[in-house]
């Protein structure tokens, strides 16, 4: 059988020691690597992934250029990347489609992180965009453990999105949590 973890982060190289400090203080939860690639593809191969998907998340709009850059680069199995976009982010319709053209399939969004909620009908362009460039949307949609309750990501929200937007190609995950 073969296994693909579609829901990965990792990060580069010269950040990823703080960025995993950083969310598990955070969310007061260990991490499970040391958040490189290396260490993923360390973990995949003991657990019989064959395939991963990392899922960068651009926590302000200038961050956006360059994660995509590095997501271009780091595209290759066994792990694949998204690109990234801000809710803040100028000219959505450009992003979406420079992700399309550098080989990414997707983009992760995180509505606490880039403190935004799904229905927001400011953010119809970035939907738009995602529709019209075939670019799925990988949303954090539940509890998140860095973060006190009411969440932005709740079911009423997406089922919003969902009715305004039937065609946008959404993951919604730990929809459950």
């Amino acid at each position: 059988m073969y296994i693909i973890d579609f829901h990965t982060h990792y990060f580069p190289d010269k950040i990823a020691h703080d960025a995993i400090i950083s969310l598990e203080q955070k969310g007061a939860i260990k991490a499970f690597t040391e958040g490189t690639r290396p260490a993923l593809e360390k973990s995949m191969s003991g657990a019989g992934i064959g395939l991963s998907l990392n899922l960068p998340v651009a926590t302000s709009p200038e961050q956006v250029d360059s994660i995509n850059r590095w997501s271009e680069k780091n595209n290759t199995a066994p792990v694949l990347c998204t690109g990234a976009i801000h809710p803040l982010s100028e000219n959505p319709g450009r992003i979406i489609s420079d992700i399309k053209t550098r080989g990414l399939r997707g983009v992760k969004m995180h509505p606490e992180y880039q403190d935004f909620s799904p229905d927001d009908i400011s953010l119809d362009p970035i939907w738009k965009a995602c529709i019209t460039n075939s670019v799925f949307v990988v949303f954090h949609a539940g509890a998140d453990v860095a973060f006190k309750m009411p969440f932005r990501s709740n079911p009423a929200k997406f089922a919003t999105l969902h009715r305004r937007f039937p065609e946008l190609r959404m993951v919604l995950a730990h929809f459950g949590s």
